[in-house]
């Protein structure tokens, strides 16, 4: 018989396995370890309290992940992961742990919850419509070689910790929940802070983690990507043979174009969708 409760008390090793149960045919694989689950969900402000799992007796079979914090002046809950491992797929265990969780999440003063799910899961997205929620927008996920090969002339400079303040002129891309400026302050230690400067002025700058090329949070002096966003990713370019950006917002067209012309092949896209509570 199936239950659904809290994951408060399920170690995160479990959650780990089940994970990369539920993932291994997933349209990206993944395949993680309890550090990494419990780094980013860290960062993504997870509430095991208000997280939950479907269990077959004492075994995890499928989990519900809500990071929560405030979010545009409102309380939300962010679904940061949610799974079933394929042998109990087709019995309804999403919409049975969004019904426990519902209740509970409202209690906690949630008003909004959001999600990510990628544009061709058509499943899922049929699965979190029925629940409630709509397709806001669409977000970009871009990977490759950066090939910018115009003059630099600024230089690139590394720090190991995210400024205290960010010079309010500097737009940022993207704004997502992972992306946000509080959740990657929380896992600094993993990333650093690349910028150029000009006459002594921040211009632009990258969140970048150096082990894997990842850029996961960048900005631009008065959000003109020309011609600081080019010095930026041409120095960029210089360090690493593969990049990856995740959730550039589709209406960012310039952007959008520049990173294809950069180099980068847009290989997968996804919809960040939101229910009202």
């Amino acid at each position: 018989m199936i239950n659904v409760k809290t994951l408060e008390t399920t170690g995160l090793a479990i959650i780990a396995e089940v994970f990369n149960a539920a993932f291994a045919d997933y349209f990206v694989p993944f395949h993680v370890d309890q550090h990494y689950l419990y780094k980013r969900w860290k960062a993504a402000s997870v509430d095991y309290k208000l997280s939950f799992g479907a269990f077959d007796g004492d075994q995890l079979v499928g989990f519900l992940v809500f990071g929560v914090d405030q979010r545009d002046g409102k309380r939300t809950a962010h679904n940061a992961a949610t799974g079933v491992v394929p042998a109990y797929r087709g019995n309804g265990l999403v919409r049975r742990m969004y019904e426990a969780a519902l209740p509970l999440l409202k209690l906690a003063g949630v008003q909004y919850s959001t999600l990510e799910v990628i544009t061709r899961n058509e499943i899922a997205i049929k699965a979190y419509t029925g629940i409630g929620y709509s397709v806001r927008r669409t977000l970009l996920c871009f990977s490759g070689k950066l090939n910018l090969t115009g003059e630099q002339h600024l230089q690139l400079t590394k720090i190991k910790e995210i400024p205290a303040i960010i010079p309010e002129e500097i737009y940022t891309y993207p704004d997502t929940w992972e992306q946000s400026e509080k959740a990657l302050r929380i896992a600094n230690p993993d990333y650093e802070f690349w910028f150029i400067e000009e006459a002594a002025k921040m211009k632009a700058y990258a969140i970048v983690n150096p082990e894997s090329g990842y850029i996961a949070r960048f900005g631009f002096a008065n959000g003109k990507v020309l011609p600081y966003g080019e010095q930026l990713f041409s120095a960029i370019g210089t360090e690493f043979s593969l990049v990856k950006i995740n959730n550039v917002d589709s209406t960012e067209s310039e952007l959008a174009d520049f990173l294809s012309n950069a180099g980068l092949s847009n290989h997968i896209n996804q919809y960040e969708m939101v229910m009202e509570l």
